[in-house]
């Protein structure tokens, strides 16, 4: 819990710099991957991420950049929700909160987190609800799956110009199966409870690599949605939040492959015009020179 003589768990001594918050953020990822953590452990572990997740956003984007602060974090966090022990109470910090983990069957395949307690202000009683693919059974041992749960309460630790639009906790929702994410036919379905809102609400994801908010994969169900609550609808498991998109789009929706798709095809298509112009021009050069050196007979 100390690094360079301070507490990671409070960031009331005073600011940190970027080399302190980096060791304590590599300290957070190597225990999460410790097996069989103490639930004390576990508990300062996410005390440490909820406080770090307090630091102003310009340190947290100068972390991120030179360090990949929020990356470790974020991992960490994952690699926790899937090894807490359902024996276990939940974890309730000032920003994150994680559930024990949850096991699920072919023949159960859903579950809720309750909001009985409170724990997400007025929010109905089921903050969020999972429905996970018959397909996702077929790669885990006795027909069972370990599920992962955790939510972000700001986004301190998703640093992108979006993120001001983010209208829900950040949900993470991983499981022990090794079905490839992204597969078409494999669907998991879930819904995010929040205040009354009358705007257009988008799925999306968080995509470490570009740190950005991407929906490619994730679609709302409108026939399920409501002012009240929001049904996703995604083809992998990751990180997950409700963003308000006032453009009506967002930056960098559409996967790599589709995008690499399109510059080819738009190349393509500006050559192929390019070629015909460069034809036609030709064409009417050559008839004029053929017009003028045709003598006009008159009879």
């Amino acid at each position: 819990r100390r690094v360079h003589g301070k507490d990671c768990t409070d960031m009331s001594q005073g600011p940190m710099s970027t080399l302190t918050i980096n060791y304590a953020a590599q300290a957070i990822f190597k225990m999460s991957n410790m097996s069989e953590l103490p639930p004390d452990a576990t508990t300062n572990i996410v005390e440490a991420v909820s406080n770090v997740a307090d630091i102003e956003s310009d340190v947290m984007e100068k972390c991120e950049k030179e360090f990949q602060v929020s990356t470790k974090i974020v991992n960490a966090i994952e690699s926790l929700s899937l090894g807490y022990n359902p024996e276990f109470s939940k974890i309730e910090t000032k920003n994150v909160v994680l559930f024990p983990k949850t096991y699920i069957s072919n023949d159960n395949n859903e579950f809720a987190i309750s909001n009985t307690d409170k724990t997400f202000g007025d929010a109905e009683e089921n903050i969020l609800s999972v429905k996970f693919p018959s397909s996702e059974f077929e790669e885990a041992s006795n027909s069972m799956l370990d599920v992962g749960i955790a939510v972000y309460r700001n986004t301190k630790l998703f640093q992108n110009p979006k993120s001001k639009n983010i209208s829900s906790p950040v949900v993470s929702i991983k499981s022990n199966s090794n079905l490839t994410d992204g597969v078409a036919n494999n669907i998991w379905r879930f819904t995010l409870h929040h205040k009354p809102v009358k705007k257009l609400l988008k799925c999306v994801f968080w995509h470490q690599s570009s740190l950005s908010w991407r929906d490619y994969g994730c679609i709302r169900i409108d026939k399920e949605s409501t002012e009240t609550k929001t049904t996703c609808q995604c083809n992998h498991l990751t990180n997950f939040a409700l963003i308000f998109d006032p453009s009506g789009q967002l930056i960098n929706r559409l996967s790599p492959l589709v995008m690499k798709i399109q510059r080819i095809m738009s190349l393509v298509f500006s050559t192929i015009s390019i070629i015909s112009l460069i034809i036609y021009i030709s064409t009417l050069l050559i008839d004029k020179k053929l017009r003028r050196k045709t003598p006009c007979t008159l009879r």
